[in-house]
């Protein structure tokens, strides 16, 4: 049946039956119905909560161009918008996410002259102390605290650095030996200081630290070592809204490295621009090695704005300075396969360093070595960076699961939408043309569920504003009757 208020002009205008557990009703204000209270106790009871019985679907077609068309702009936009937009460039829906787990090694080396430490003949190339503005060796004021520098290498600095495991990196910038004399065992002082020797560490600044890693996520089946993949850094502190730079590899090895497993230079320069990537980082400043990434301790503090040599009125200890005291570094690998609020893509997991410096106001390691004699002990005081790792990311792989479940959601969205211009059209117009056009397209029938055979199994309700119009069935064969 089609109802046709008049004066009107038509277009198709097809609705769909409605979502069962949303209720599509006739509000009681656009009714030509003068009983008050009792017209609105009839709506919840009926309508809203339907206590009074059920509803089955009657697919009713109505024209109306206004309608119509706005559902169509209402379903375009769904379309754009929540599929286009929300689910495919913005939430990335297709996609099965699952986090990484993995491992991350450090290793402290000290300056040299582009050799490896452990072979015969390498040689440091540690600055001059007194070129350097801490180092009590320096003649010029310079207006900072100077401490005696002395020359030390990684393994000058292991006792220290190992102290924190092997994801972990202690890198000592001043250290204190305290010397003490046994008094007795069982006095009110066992011991007291002979004397105590204050050093620091010199050219710190030129110390290397390598940092290697691999990831797994065995949910997706996913794994690699960072020598597989595109190394970045973020060249800021939190909230890390600064583009990255990448890593270079070094030339004298780069033949050595595998990046994308033979993906070319092509895949390296298209996965740097997908990334929005900045100019790469200099190599005497940072580079990628078959065994990790190398990264110059100074060029760290440079780009996050650390001065070892100044005091911060808000962490400091006692207006000493960073070097003088320590403080630390977390550092975080983090990777990726896929990036938000992007189109639809397919390149190589990379991973990039995010830092952070905490606010604590010192930071130090102690070790102790008593004499064979046992009368004399010497404290030694480590003060200086603790740089501290740990692996975060999420890996993305195509799933039809995901898939299905995000034309599932899609569907309950544009059901909402024909729901809401039924609705709408439901409500259109008040008074008595809204009454005739409920009357179209609802019917009330009393159902009798204890009528036996012969009996009327339906009958249909007089229309609410007097009509006497109704339909029976009857029990055998439920064949209509008038």
């Amino acid at each position: 049946q089609s109802w046709v208020p008049p004066h009107h002009k038509f277009s198709n205008f097809t609705q769909r039956p409605a979502m069962d557990f949303l209720p599509l009703v006739r509000f009681p204000f656009r009714k030509d119905d003068s009983r008050g209270c009792e017209v609105y106790k009839e709506f919840l009871l009926d309508e809203v909560l339907g206590v009074t019985g059920f509803d089955l679907t009657k697919s009713v077609r109505m024209r109306n161009t206004a309608l119509g068309v706005s559902k169509a702009l209402l379903q375009l936009f769904i379309l754009v918008a929540y599929v286009g937009m929300y689910c495919l460039y913005a939430r990335k829906s297709y996609l099965a996410v699952a986090p990484v787990t993995g491992v991350v090694r450090m290793q402290l080396q000290q300056p040299v002259k582009h050799c490896n430490p452990l072979d015969r003949g390498c040689k440091n190339d540690f600055v001059d102390p007194s070129d350097l503005p801490y180092c009590s060796q320096n003649p010029h004021d310079t207006n900072l605290s100077k401490e005696h520098c002395e020359y030390m290498d990684e393994f000058n600095l292991l006792p220290a650095s190992t102290v924190e495991g092997t994801d972990s990196m202690f890198v000592p910038t001043r250290i204190s030996l305290i010397r003490q004399k046994h008094l007795c065992k069982t006095c009110d002082q066992q011991y007291e200081v002979a004397d105590k020797e204050t050093t620091f560490v010199a050219d710190v600044e030129h110390f290397t630290i390598m940092i290697a890693h691999s990831f797994s996520c065995p949910h997706l089946g996913k794994s690699g070592e960072a020598k597989d993949m595109q190394g970045f850094l973020r060249p800021c502190l939190s909230p890390y809204n600064c583009d990255l730079l990448p890593l270079d590899n070094l030339p004298a090895l780069a033949e050595k490295m595998s990046y994308f497993k033979g993906g070319g230079n092509k895949t390296v320069v298209d996965t740097r621009r997908f990334w929005g990537a900045g100019p790469a980082i200099p190599v005497k400043d940072a580079f990628s090695l078959p065994h990790g990434d190398v990264f110059q301790m100074g060029y760290l503090f440079d780009i996050f704005n650390i001065d070892l040599d100044s005091a911060d009125s808000k962490t400091s200890f006692d207006h000493h300075t960073r070097r003088q005291e320590g403080f630390v570094m977390q550092v975080q690998v983090h990777y990726s396969n896929f990036q938000y609020n992007t189109v639809p893509n397919k390149l190589p997991t990379i991973y990039e360093y995010r830092f952070s410096v905490s606010e604590l106001s010192s930071y130090k390691q102690t070790t102790v070595t008593n004499h064979e004699t046992q009368k004399e002990r010497t404290i030694q005081d480590w003060h200086g960076v603790l740089l501290r790792s740990y692996q975060s990311g999420q890996m993305g792989r195509f799933s039809i699961e995901q898939v299905v479940l995000m034309m599932l959601e899609a569907s309950f969205v544009f059901s909402l939408c024909r729901w809401f211009i039924r609705l709408v059209a439901l409500n259109w117009y008040k008074g008595t043309p809204g009454d005739d056009m409920e009357g179209v397209v609802t019917d009330d029938y009393e159902m009798n569920i204890e009528g036996g055979a012969g009996n009327k199994v339906l009958q249909r309700v007089n229309n609410k504003r007097g009509g006497a119009g109704y339909m029976e069935m009857t029990a055998t064969g439920l064949a209509p009757s008038k």
